[in-house]
């Protein structure tokens, strides 16, 4: 395999081995906020309905900046073929 060929297969197996460790981390804060959730919820300390208003409302604030911090690939200006 040429150089340039095993720095891209390298990079690949870096750009894997990041998003699995993301995403193992993201299922560890899910499952300890799912947790948390329902124990505040078994107590009567928590209205769920009020916190899926909330959560509607974070989402958008969230969206919002993400756009406006121009996040991401802006896949507009990329040509196909």
């Amino acid at each position: 395999m040429s150089s340039a060929r095993n720095e891209i297969a390298e990079g690949l197996r870096y750009l894997h081995f990041r998003a699995d460790a993301n995403t193992n981390k993201l299922l560890e804060v899910v499952s300890s906020l799912h947790a948390a959730i329902d124990l505040l919820k078994k107590r009567g300390l928590l209205d769920v309905e009020e916190l899926d208003e909330l959560k509607k409302e974070a989402t958008n604030n969230l969206v919002a900046e993400f756009f406006s911090a121009r996040y991401g690939c802006d896949l507009s200006r990329v040509r196909a073929g």
